[in-house]
């Protein structure tokens, strides 16, 4: 995706077979933000995917290319789509000093049986839901 305000530019981490993508550029498209997709999927038939920046997840070396992507072009924001991104896309976005989630909080949230310890830890209130 090549137009939208310059000043604006997202970085869009997501898998290649991420069923979210679609929706992420959708928006972006709609509030004219320029957006890059990083991702796995070299022969994805959604051409933002195809004609964005393709990097391995899980190789170190995607931190390098996406921080040559920023150095070229700012971004402005980072999203990370799926779990399999948000470690990335929280790195990115600190290195990029954007608003970010820090690691350790992501990898809790992604164990969800460490949950609850961790919200009585942090004096979170307990959400309870009836109906």
């Amino acid at each position: 995706m090549t137009t939208g305000r310059r000043d604006s530019r997202l970085l869009l981490i997501a898998p290649p077979n991420s069923y979210r993508t679609v929706s992420y550029l959708d928006a972006a498209r709609r509030r004219g933000i320029d957006a890059l997709v990083a991702s796995e999927g070299r022969f994805s038939l959604v051409s933002e995917i195809a004609d964005g920046l393709h990097i391995d997840l899980e190789d170190p070396a995607a931190l390098d290319e996406l921080l040559a992507a920023n150095a070229a072009q700012p971004f402005a924001g980072v999203v990370a789509t799926d779990d399999a991104s948000v470690e990335l896309g929280s790195r990115i976005a600190g290195a990029c000093r954007t608003t970010h989630r820090r690691r350790h909080s992501i990898r809790a949230a992604r164990i969800s049986h460490a949950r609850p310890s961790r919200m009585r830890v942090c004096r979170c209130p307990r959400t309870v839901c009836s109906t």
